[in-house]
């Protein structure tokens, strides 16, 4: 779940399936991603240059909706159960593959948490 601040939390052993809309900036009408990718990294600092999680769209971690603007992450709960952090920073990129693959930052360096299932 991604809160009003931006902090994404995935709760360890459990199924993460969360979906968004990006809306145009009327706030009414879905932004179409039918020529886009997505990727979402986590890091344990802003600086470090390798991801400890990557979720993308060529992966299955993510999912864009096309003409409906939606944006979902998804990981199994063997996948949750497997992260190795607790907290660290996260970006999120949609790639336009109209447009040379060019990386357009969504969300960046917002916080990542992953709690301990209780």
């Amino acid at each position: 779940m991604i809160d009003n601040k931006g902090t994404f939390t995935v709760i360890k052993d459990t199924p993460l399936d969360y979906m968004v809309v990006y809306y145009n900036p009327d706030g009414v009408t879905p932004i179409d991603l039918k020529d886009y990718k997505a990727i979402t990294r986590v890091k344990e600092n802003i600086n470090d240059e390798t991801a400890l999680i990557e979720l993308t769209t060529e992966n299955g971690g993510m999912e864009l909706g096309g003409i409906d603007g939606t944006i979902r992450w998804i990981m199994s709960k063997s996948a949750t159960a497997a992260i190795d952090i607790h907290e660290g920073i996260y970006d999120v990129f949609l790639i336009n593959t109209a447009d040379n693959n060019k990386e357009d930052p969504l969300i960046f360096n917002k916080k990542f948490y992953s709690p301990e299932r209780v």
